[in-house]
């Protein structure tokens, strides 16, 4: 084609005649002479400013030349061009060299930090210990207290507590520094897939998890000794009371002199006092001993609030702490996942320019042929064809791959929806799983701890429309679960515990009840009475504990379903609780109900939570 362009051009040429030929070298001529002394004049300062003094617009045409020049040079990226020129590999391995020794200094001084942290946190937790331990000392001391020794130690341990919360906050420092390292390796395009991060941000998140985990261990040794300090307060408040007694009592009396001589009016005075102070704290001691279960109580729901505040924080701690975990395995995965796709790609490139090589030396080849039978056109025409109708074919094979793909697509997306509501049908499951077993954690009572199901059970109807074994089911619950809820199985145990107490007691009453003779007479023996400890069969139809009804009392009964409560086995515990008689079956009556009741929503709910499982696997199978 470019020859037959060519030689028309040159005929056409010819065809202008002489007047063609002379403007086309006349324009050349000039354009050359007028470019020649542009570009002198351009490196001349002299004959450039006579030339812009001499030809219109010659300035501008100056200017725009400089600041085209000036633009082309700000354009231009010197990196690049020192990456073009550059072996890519050797930049790589001079910056993971440089990032992998700040990491090495920075991760060693670092660890280096948070051993010294640690070491005054070990020291802070053994100056409280050595505090309170003096502190008991001299409490419990009545004559040689060293209460200097316990000043002593407070100080030691406010010492140890700013020097160590001083170095933690400098291991911090250092934990920060080696972040920001691993942060700037991985924007950096070179190294941001370097393994050492990786190791390096799973050693950061152990040092501050060690850091953490110490800090708990200060702050739980330190509340339990904030409970000797005021128990030391009390006592120091007490003892000034007393003296300041005495000094009302005997104003010439100094207790800090000794060996001082009371007279007989004197002695006779401290011990009608005494006799005085001993009558007012037997009469406080009485007093205190009717609030005494309140205090206890109030005692326990602090302690209670201080456990729960510490499992918080230790929960928050492992909770971060699997969470950088994932964080690390991801990006571990993700490293190796990179270089398989790195070493998948470089092979495909290798095809692809092996490829590319073959067919640059078929075009070559072909368009040798082409020229040679460039006069051949019918077999240019047979050539044209045969590629137009391998590209149909090609054309063809694309659709129908794509009509293929979009087929599979649209059927693993209705997969996608099933499995998905698999999982929240599941999901849905857990939660009234855990309603039935936990009921209402927040509760204080166990009646505000029934939680009704009936949200529970809307939720799972409305994630198995269409299935008729789930409708099934959540028919089977009966009015009083749905929208009362049930007992929480923790509230059964320990209301069984109540039972339990209350039936022995009442043991010895039949079904006739009886007078206050007999009530008295079975208290009393089960009173002097002791439950041994046995073990007895989870199954109530095993062959090895076979039981007669007739035979046992109420004693065994008891004995058997506290048995089985204990395990956890409530089914057998309500089988054999059914088989109270008198006054012990008329108190477990309810506690049998409220049981029966849990127990057939557990059953239920077993059931559910099964075919969940079925429906999950089922949908993760078909999905796979």
């Amino acid at each position: 084609l470019f020859c037959d362009f060519k030689d028309f051009a040159v005929y056409r040429f010819r065809r202008k005649g002489s007047f063609a030929k002379k403007f086309f070298v006349t324009t050349s001529l000039v354009a050359g002479a007028v470019g020649s002394a542009v570009a002198y004049a351009y490196y001349d300062p002299i004959s450039r400013t006579k030339f812009e003094e001499k030809v219109p617009y010659g300035k501008d045409l100056f200017d725009y030349v400089d600041n085209t020049k000036d633009n082309i040079m700000r354009s231009v990226n010197y990196v690049t061009l020192f990456y073009l020129f550059y072996d890519n590999s050797v930049l790589e391995n001079i910056a993971s060299a440089k990032l992998e020794a700040s990491l090495k200094a920075a991760i060693m001084s670092a660890e280096s930090r948070v051993k010294m942290a640690t070491e005054a946190k070990l020291l802070t937790i053994a100056a409280i210990n050595e505090h309170a331990e003096l502190l008991k000392n001299a409490v419990s001391s009545t004559k040689k207290a060293d209460w200097d020794a316990v000043s002593r130690a407070v100080e030691k341990a406010d010492k140890a507590s700013r020097e160590d919360l001083a170095e933690e906050n400098e291991a911090r420092n250092y934990l920060d520094s080696v972040r920001k390292i691993i942060n700037e390796g991985k924007r950096s395009n070179v190294t941001r897939y370097n393994p050492l991060l990786i190791n390096a941000v799973e050693t950061v998140n152990k040092l501050d998890e060690q850091l953490d985990e110490l800090k708990l261990a200060v702050r739980k040794t330190r509340d339990e000794s904030r409970r000797i300090n005021h128990f030391q307060d009390l006592i120091k408040r007490s003892r000034r009371v007393y003296a300041d007694e005495l000094k009302d009592l005997l104003p010439g009396l100094d207790g800090k002199v000794k060996d001082a001589s009371l007279t007989e009016d004197d002695l006779n005075m401290l011990v009608a006092h005494a006799h005085l102070k001993v009558t007012q704290l037997r009469q406080q001691l009485a007093d205190q001993q009717v609030v005494e279960e309140e205090n206890i109580a109030k005692a326990v729901e602090e302690q209670r609030l201080l456990d729960n505040s510490h499992a918080k924080e230790e929960l928050d701690l492992e909770l971060k702490r699997l969470k950088d975990q994932l964080d690390v395995d991801y990006e571990r995965r993700l490293v190796a996942k990179r270089r398989e796709w790195e070493e998948e790609a470089e092979e495909h490139l290798r095809n692809v320019a092996s490829a590319h090589s073959e067919h640059l030396e078929q075009v070559v080849r072909t368009q040798k042929q082409l020229c040679d039978i460039e006069q051949k056109q019918k077999v240019i025409e047979e050539a044209v064809g045969a590629e137009r109708k391998w590209n149909s074919e090609q054309i063809l094979n694309a659709q129908q791959k794509l009509e293929g793909i979009e087929v599979a697509l649209n059927s693993r997306l209705a997969a996608d929806i099933e499995h998905r509501r698999s999982k929240q049908f599941w999901i849905a499951c857990q939660n009234l799983v855990a309603s039935v077993v936990y009921g209402k954690k927040a509760g204080l009572t166990p009646e505000e701890r029934r939680n009704p199901l009936l949200n529970e059970l809307n939720v799972i109807k409305d994630s198995s429309v269409g299935d008729e074994y789930v409708q099934n089911v959540i028919r089977a619950f009966s009015e009083e679960i749905i929208h009362d809820g049930v007992y929480p199985e923790q509230d059964l145990r320990t209301r069984f515990s109540h039972v339990y107490k209350m039936a022995r007691r009442v043991a010895k009453i039949d079904e006739n009840g009886g007078g206050l003779m007999q009530y008295l007479t079975s208290y009393l023996q089960s009173a002097i009475t002791f439950d041994v400890p046995r073990n007895y069969s989870f199954s109530f139809f095993e062959s090895l504990d076979k039981i007669d009804p007739d035979v046992l009392d109420n004693y065994e009964i008891l004995s058997r379903t506290k048995y089985f409560v204990d395990k956890g086995d409530l089914t057998s515990a309500v089988r054999v609780a059914q088989l109270l008689k008198g006054e012990p079956g008329r108190l477990a009556r309810d506690w049998i109900r409220d049981t029966r009741v849990h127990l057939e929503a557990r059953f239920l709910v077993d059931l559910l939570l099964a075919h969940a499982a079925v429906l999950n696997i089922t949908t993760t199978y078909h999905v796979s």
